[in-house]
């Protein structure tokens, strides 16, 4: 009896202390894990829970069948603020009325209302974890010094389009189809490279295949993740396909990249202690250092929270703006029109893009009809908010913000597509209207499914609205286009709340006489980083 009684103290009893110190802090580690998964994923209080609406399925079934729908169906059937439940947990979604009085609120915070859901902690999501432990890195570096230099990018930007359109979408005069989605996804992956990491990276093949590869897989991979049940996920990460694949590709930026990051860390960090700003180069890598101030950066990681930014976003808009080209032809004359009298008058510059208007309102219309999301300004409320209408969102929620794109009340004939709509509104405003490509209102949230709106705007918006118009410019004066009447695939699919394009979308493309030089007349030497 005695021997019963004592066997399980006296084994523990026998274990060194340290070891005893460190099983405790395991099993503590283990529990509160479990614990804090259990209580973050718990329905908020207060919050009605939206679903599919006569589907009878649970929250996150619901959600995961047709996140959009489920987000449909709670404005519908809520005037207020109501909840959807995700594989993170859940999120509070408001109508449109309180985009402008959410924008700004020091309360919110933007960055860690995706540390769950893109799985920083987690090997593979270096770029993400680069982004949201330097939370003004990026955001600062794009805002301030990529915009500084938009002159200079230009230029890079039209020497890369020249040379890459010709490769990538061939001379042939006969009509051909092509893939387009990946044909553009190459464009944009050399253009932000040009712009990031200059030349000859931009066209490594290596790095160029990790760019693409590593936007995709890692929206993949979290997606993976999300759908797994939480106390799986430190496990299955190691073994799921696309999560193998990022972290192979983060190995393998620091074998290409990292010879060249470090090159131009030590220049930028020479120039600054001498008391000397570097010069306005495209060198994103030096933007950062300078930004930095000194503080330890993974510059690789940080290079691939860039790409993931630029690349995925921009090419689903340039696939989107060809589509509403053939979908709506009669608009290819007056955009070619305008390209030729712009350029034909003082060639490319920063602002030359910004006369071609038309194009402008093209983009903004594109973006409307087609937007990467129906919700944006996700953001964490990081102190407990009390909103003007009496409505509080508790500390730790996660929010969201219904978009109005096709709200009769703002546009009229909202499900026409018109080229025209948004040079209509500019003529009729300031210079300083809401109805520039680049600007963002509480109407028409622009750019990306998650910032949009408020001090949070996506900071990359000029450069893409730059790479967008250069590329369009080459493409709409060099090619024809037209549908490819044999691809009968659904054009647009779903992957949460985030609408894409389909990979494998086809168009009929062909190979014309441009009517003006759209080369550079300089030598893409003397625009490059020097040594």
């Amino acid at each position: 009896m005695n021997s019963t009684t004592y066997s399980i103290p006296l084994a523990i009893g026998a274990i060194p202390p340290y070891l005893q110190f460190v099983a405790f802090g395991c099993v503590l580690a283990v529990g509160y894990n479990i614990w804090w998964a259990l209580v973050s994923e718990r329905r908020l209080p207060g919050f009605p829970v939206a679903t599919l609406e006569g589907q009878g399925l649970p929250p996150k079934e619901s959600y995961f069948k047709d996140a959009s729908g489920t987000i449909a169906s709670g404005l519908k059937a809520y005037a207020g603020p109501f909840q959807i439940i995700t594989g993170t947990g859940p999120k509070i979604v408001l109508p449109n009325k309180y985009a402008d009085e959410l924008r700004n609120r020091p309360e919110l915070d933007f960055n860690e209302a995706f540390r769950k859901d893109f799985f920083a902690h987690y090997s593979g999501f270096d770029g993400f974890r680069a982004s949201l432990d330097n939370p003004t890195l990026i955001p600062s570096t794009l805002r301030v010094k990529l915009t500084q230099s938009l002159g200079l990018v230009t230029n890079h930007l039209v020497d890369e389009a020249t040379s890459a359109l010709h490769q990538l979408y061939g001379e042939d005069r006969e009509w051909q189809s092509i893939a387009v989605k990946q044909h553009n996804l190459n464009l944009v992956a050399r253009l932000s490279s040009r712009v990031f990491l200059g030349r000859p990276i931009c066209r490594n093949e290596q790095w160029l295949e990790i760019a693409k590869n590593h936007t995709v897989d890692s929206f993949l991979a979290a997606r993976d993740l999300r759908a797994q049940h939480f106390f799986m996920r430190p496990i299955m990460h190691y073994f799921m396909p696309h999560n193998k694949n990022i972290q192979r590709h983060y190995t393998d930026a620091k074998r290409i990249i990292s010879t060249e990051v470090e090159r131009r860390k030590i220049r930028a960090q020479i120039l600054l202690e001498a008391g000397d700003k570097p010069p306005k180069v495209s060198d994103a890598i030096g933007w950062m250092v300078e930004m930095a101030g000194g503080k330890k950066v993974d510059y690789v990681a940080a290079q691939l929270s860039l790409t993931v930014a630029s690349i995925h976003a921009t090419t689903e808009a340039l696939t989107i703006a060809l589509l509403d080209l053939v979908s709506h032809p009669e608009i290819i004359p007056q955009l070619r029109k305008e390209i030729i009298e712009v350029l034909g008058d003082a060639g490319w510059s920063k602002q030359a893009l910004y006369k071609m208007k038309l194009m402008d309102s093209f983009l903004k219309e594109s973006q409307r009809l087609h937007p990467p999301s129906d919700v944006s300004m996700n953001r964490k409320v990081m102190r407990r908010l009390t909103l003007s209408d009496g409505t509080v969102l508790p500390k730790g929620a996660r929010l969201m913000v219904a978009a109005r794109f096709r709200d009769a009340e703002i546009y009229p004939e909202p499900d026409a597509f018109d080229a025209t709509r948004f040079l209509r509104l500019l003529n009729n405003t300031s210079s300083n209207s809401p109805h520039h490509y680049v600007s963002t209102s509480a109407e028409m949230f622009a750019f990306g499914t998650i910032r949009c709106h408020g001090k949070h705007a996506c900071p990359g918006r000029f450069l893409a609205s730059a790479e967008l118009k250069i590329a369009l410019s080459h493409m709409l004066l060099k090619y024809d286009w037209k549908l490819d009447k044999s691809d009968t695939m659904p054009r647009f699919f779903a992957n949460e709340t985030a609408h894409m394009t389909n990979p494998g979308l086809k168009l009929m493309v062909r190979r014309r006489t441009e009517e003006i030089n759209l080369d550079l007349d300089v030598d893409p030497d003397l625009i490059d980083v020097e040594d």
